[in-house]
């Protein structure tokens, strides 16, 4: 018959894509041109491990300060940088599967191991 269920700890329901550095950026999204009125919304959410934290806010009002060339190659690099609060769907979803597949493997080894211990 099929093997006894394994107790094994359940999958966390958050996903983890990686850390922040000093000097790294998230929620780049709002330099974009939108609407003032438009929100800007993410279904990810930033966790600080830390005992200090500095975060410093750039909008579109502050670039009206600076040289037009700093603006230009700041423009430049973000529109080519990835916000990490706004993952594309087919990273989510890679994600989820990466962590259903690494769970399955992870049943598939307890049950190996309780069922050959002796």
């Amino acid at each position: 018959g099929d093997p006894p269920g394994w107790a094994v700890t359940p999958p966390k329901t958050e996903l983890h894509f990686g850390f922040l550095h000093p000097g790294d950026s998230f929620g780049i999204g709002l330099l974009d041109d939108l609407d003032p009125d438009q929100q800007y919304t993410s279904d990810m959410f930033v966790r600080v491990e830390s005992c200090n934290c500095r975060l410093l806010q750039l909008t579109n009002r502050c670039l009206w300060y600076l040289p037009e060339s700093v603006v230009a190659t700041t423009k430049a690099f973000l529109a080519n940088a990835e916000d990490p609060l706004k993952a594309p769907p087919y990273r989510v979803r890679d994600a989820w599967l990466s962590r259903r597949n690494w769970n399955i493997q992870k049943q598939k080894l307890v049950e190996k191991e309780m069922l050959t211990a002796e």
